[in-house]
């Protein structure tokens, strides 16, 4: 076990903590960098219990380097729950979502109909594109959000994201080039309004986009805030405010499908999926929570195994029969993913000119 920072090793990397460009990049794990935020949804001041034991799931074991967002106060907690020899950065530079770049051009009153998550859903995009400009001397190839709840106990993922995993599969887009890919999964066939959705009519509300985990290289995800920002921006001049903050995530993958590689757990067309036995398995078996499938989709093949391992003890604490292993589906385009869906699909078209200006 790890005492307080500053004891067994080195102290966490605070953000006022500054290392020269040299000592950065040689200060790095992997090649990508994950990033997630935490910002208590009530005025108090301290950590759910619920939300503490999530974030200890992704902190204490994933060894990809992390940035955290969060308050000045949650600071020392979070840091303590990060092993020593593990890269943490802690930013404490924003009290509040409000005080986000984004939110003071825009105005702070698009957040006005959002509820508390679906603040950090508008804000997720700002988030990964900060990170990624700021550690950008670092060199890292990949940045990608994670939720700080998206970790359950017990899971086997430590050297995750496999790299050359999330390298194939963000080659996977329309173009066919990772560095300009953007990885999101889906979780929910989106329902028949999606397929005459037009982006005058706002934000695109349903469940579609699985936005726990998204992300590419850096220069696909400063693009992707950029994009974001922009629409928001239109939309809010309109009076069509973000409701769920996902709206805004499923309208650009509908508009900018060719950009996106995506996973879909309930594709009963990949070549992995069998109809399930049970309503607790997926076409893929037994999967944990579905929300989080990427997780395993993105994972190295013997940590897959060791985490099929984990959930086959968690199913028979439940029931007496066998379940199904969990599987591979296949990442494929998101283009090619809504024309199946939707049989004569053709993606809207993206009218707004996206600014050059990044928001970091």
């Amino acid at each position: 076990m790890h005492g307080p920072p500053g004891h067994n090793g080195p102290p966490h990397p605070h953000h006022h903590h500054h290392h020269s460009d040299a000592e950065l990049a040689a200060l790095r794990t992997g090649d990508t960098l994950l990033v997630t935020a935490l910002f208590p949804v009530s005025s108090s001041r301290h950590l759910a219990a619920h939300d503490q034991t999530r974030l200890t799931a992704l902190l204490s074991s994933v060894a990809s380097d992390i940035v955290l967002y969060t308050p000045d106060f949650l600071a020392p907690l979070v840091s303590t729950l990060r092993p020593a020899s593990l890269l943490l950065h802690v930013n404490t530079s924003f009290a509040a979502l409000t005080a986000l770049p984004p939110f003071e051009r825009i105005g702070a009153d698009v957040l006005q109909d959002a509820t508390s998550r679906a603040a950090v859903e508008l804000a997720k995009p700002y988030f990964v594109s900060a990170a990624a400009h700021q550690f950008r001397a670092k060199g890292y190839k990949y940045v990608l959000w994670v939720d700080p709840d998206a970790f359950a106990t017990g899971h086997a993922y430590h050297k995750w994201p496999d790299a050359d995993r999330l390298e194939e599969t963000l080659a996977k887009t329309k173009a066919g080039d990772a560095v300009e890919g953007l990885l999101m999964s889906v979780h929910y066939a989106p329902s028949t309004h999606f397929m005459v959705w037009k982006p005058m009519d706002g934000p695109l509300s349903g469940m579609m986009a699985e936005t726990s985990l998204f992300g590419g290289s850096r220069t696909s995800v400063e693009w992707y805030a950029r994009a974001f920002y922009a629409y928001l921006d239109y939309w809010k001049e309109r009076g069509e405010l973000s409701r769920t903050g996902r709206d805004v995530h499923n309208a650009l993958l509908f508009l900018y499908s060719n950009r996106f590689a995506t996973v879909w757990p309930a594709d009963y067309n990949a070549p992995g999926a069998r109809l399930s036995a049970s309503a607790l398995e997926s076409a893929l078996g037994y999967c944990g929570d579905q929300q989080f499938y990427a997780q395993f989709f993105l994972a190295s093949e013997s940590e897959k195994r060791h985490m099929n391992f984990a959930w086959q003890d968690e199913w028979h604490l439940m029931f007496w029969r066998s379940r199904r292993p969990c599987r591979d589906t296949r990442a494929q385009d998101a283009t090619s993913m809504l024309t199946s869906m939707f049989s004569d699909w053709k993606p809207p078209l993206g009218f707004l000119q996206i600014p050059q200006t990044t928001w970091v």
